[in-house]
C-alpha cells in the first residue's frame, strides 16, 4: 500500500511546493491585480464593499480605485446634506460609470465635474455605477438610494448591454433585480438571490496565482468565444424572449421619468455612442424613440466620438476590453458638460434632443 501511496504523496507535495514557489515569485516580481470585493445591496442587488483601495490590472489596464463609504468607486465620500450653493449631480449606470478601468481623475465623471466648475457652476458629482447593472437595477438604485442624496440632476449613461441585463430570460444575473413580463403583458420584478460567495470562491479570489491568470490574463475569457457584435439591423425574427426586452426597458424608463418628475429632479438619458454611425443602430434608434415619447431629455454621444476621432485619430476603447480608455472618458465628460449645464440652469427651451443635439 505504501508503495502506491508514496508516489501520490510525492506528486501532490511537488505540486504544492511548485505552486507556493510560483506564488512567492509573483509576490516578489509581478504586480498583481487586487481583488474587487462586492457586497449585497438590498432592493437592487450588488454594490462594492465600502472602504477598498487597490489596483485594477488587466491586459492594457492599470488603474487605481478607491471605494468610498457608500460602496462606489469615487474618491469622495457621500453625505446626504448639501452645502449651501453647491449643486449635486448623480451619475448612474454600469461599469462605464463604475470606471475601474481608468484612474479616478481620468473618469468621465471627474472630467464632467471639472468642465462644469471651469464654466462657473459650483458642482459635485456622485457616481453610482456597478458592473452588470442595466435599466432595471438603475431604476431601483435611484428609487432606493440615489434620491436620498437630493441630486439637482440625474444622468443615466445607457450602454448596449443594459436591455439584456434588465431581463432575466436574456441574461440571468442571479444576484440583481431583473424583470419579466406577467401573463397580462405587464413588467414584473423577479426574485433574485442575495449575493454571497462560497468559501472556495473567496479562497480563490484571495490567491495571487488565481487573480493573475483568471483576472489579469483573462484566461476564462480567452477560452470562451465572444459572440459577434451586431451593428446593422437584424433580419431574423425576434424570439419570444427578445420580444419582451424593449417593452420592459421602456416601462422602466417611464417609471424612472415619473419618479424623478414627481421629485422635481431633472434628468438626462445618455446613449454611450461610438465613432461608427452603424454602432448598434437598432438599439440607438429605439432608445431615442422612447425618449421622444416620454419627453425625456436625451443625448447621443456618437457625434462627439466621431468628431474627436476625425480630429485626433485616437481610439477611445481599451483593446480586448471594450470599455472607454482615458481618451474615451475625456470625450464623454467634455461632451456632457453642455447638456448638464442646460438642465441645471433650467433652460427648458434648449433641452438637448437626440442626435441633432449631439452634433451641436
Amino acid at each position: 500500500m505504501f508503495r502506491i501511496v508514496k508516489p501520490v504523496l510525492l506528486a501532490v507535495g511537488s505540486i504544492v511546493l511548485t505552486l507556493l514557489a510560483v506564488e512567492g515569485c509573483l509576490a516578489l516580481f509581478v504586480e498583481i491585480t487586487d481583488d474587487v470585493v462586492y457586497d449585497p445591496l438590498p432592493g437592487v442587488g450588488l454594490r462594492l464593499r465600502p472602504r477598498q483601495d487597490g489596483l485594477y490590472i488587466r491586459e492594457g489596464i492599470r488603474a487605481r480605485f478607491h471605494v468610498n463609504n457608500a460602496g462606489f468607486n469615487n474618491p469622495r465620500d457621500y453625505v446626504h446634506e448639501k452645502k449651501e450653493g453647491l449643486l449635486r449631480i448623480a451619475v448612474v449606470g454600469d461599469s462605464y460609470v463604475e470606471a475601474l478601468h481608468v484612474d479616478p481623475e481620468e473618469s468621465f465623471v471627474h472630467v464632467l465635474e471639472e468642465r462644469l466648475r471651469a464654466n462657473g457652476l459650483p458642482v459635485e458629482i456622485y457616481s453610482f455605477g456597478i458592473s452588470g447593472y442595466g435599466t432595471a437595477q438603475v431604476y431601483h438604485l435611484v428609487d432606493e438610494y440615489v434620491l436620498d442624496y437630493s441630486p439637482d440632476l440625474v444622468i443615466y449613461l445607457f450602454v448596449r448591454n443594459d436591455p439584456d441585463d434588465s431581463v432575466k430570460c436574456r441574461t440571468d444575473k442571479q444576484w440583481t433585480l431583473q424583470y419579466g413580463l406577467s401573463a397580462d403583458g405587464q413588467p414584473e420584478p423577479l426574485p433574485y438571490a442575495s449575493y454571497e460567495l462560497s468559501p472556495i470562491k473567496r479562497l480563490l479570489k484571495g490567491d495571487r496565482l488565481f487573480r493573475y491568470f483568471f483576472y489579469q490574463r483573462r484566461l476564462l475569457e480567452r477560452m470562451r468565444p465572444s459572440p459577434p457584435e451586431q451593428t446593422t439591423p437584424r433580419e431574423t425574427p425576434l424570439d419570444p424572449c427578445e420580444q419582451t426586452v424593449w417593452p420592459i426597458v421602456e416601462a422602466l424608463l417611464a417609471k424612472l421619468d415619473h419618479l424623478l418628475d414627481g421629485r422635481g429632479t431633472p434628468w438626462l438619458l445618455v446613449w454611450m455612442g461610438d465613432r461608427d454611425p452603424a454602432f448598434h443602430l437598432d438599439m440607438r434608434t429605439s432608445l431615442e424613440a422612447i425618449a421622444g415619447r416620454y419627453d425625456i431629455p436625451y443625448y447621443d454621444l456618437s457625434a462627439d466620438f466621431a468628431a474627436d476621432f476625425r480630429q485626433r485619430g485616437r481610439e477611445f476603447r481599451i483593446p480586448g476590453d471594450g470599455h472607454w480608455n482615458a481618451d474615451g472618458n475625456r470625450v464623454a465628460g467634455t461632451a456632457l458638460a453642455t447638456p448638464a449645464m442646460v438642465l441645471l440652469e433650467g433652460n427648458e427651451a434648449a433641452r438637448p434632443r437626440g442626435t441633432e443635439a449631439a452634433g451641436r
